[in-house]
């Protein structure tokens, strides 16, 4: 009987959790975290757009940065509040792959981004829901 509960409980916290976490679903425009911004040579801030979409824990989409610098989203997994997801383009110096993680938290995302899987380090971004 208490086992059953427990269960039950169990159930209802893990369900909660992913209600108050909000959708990834939708276009959300990262920025660089206070101090992080990268500008490019006439001083314009860099910017990207994350297109989201998931299905059960699949995570699909696209990440444009530029008219030139889109990638589609490769091995996305949610689960939760919790998503990862893996970025390739091709640059002049060859293949570039890129491991995504992130929390959604509301209309925000935490995101950190790396050019190893399982690095402890990253670029940290965030990316808010694009109106």
């Amino acid at each position: 009987m208490i086992l059953k509960f427990l269960t039950k409980s169990a159930a209802v916290l893990a369900l909660s959790g992913m209600m108050f976490a909000g959708s990834i679903d939708g276009r959300w425009k990262l920025e660089p975290l206070e101090g992080q911004a990268k500008k490019s040579a006439k001083g314009k801030s860099h910017t990207a757009t994350l297109d989201l979409k998931s299905s059960g824990n699949q995570l699909e989409g696209t990440l444009s940065a530029g008219k030139k610098r889109n990638a589609t989203i490769e091995k996305g997994t949610v689960e939760g509040n919790n998503f990862s997801f893996v970025t390739k383009t091709t640059t002049k110096k060859g293949e570039r792959i890129q491991y995504w993680k992130g929390t959604v938290e509301g209309d925000q995302l935490k995101v950190t981004h790396s050019a190893k899987e399982g690095a402890k380090r990253g670029q940290s971004l965030i990316a808010k829901r694009a109106a």
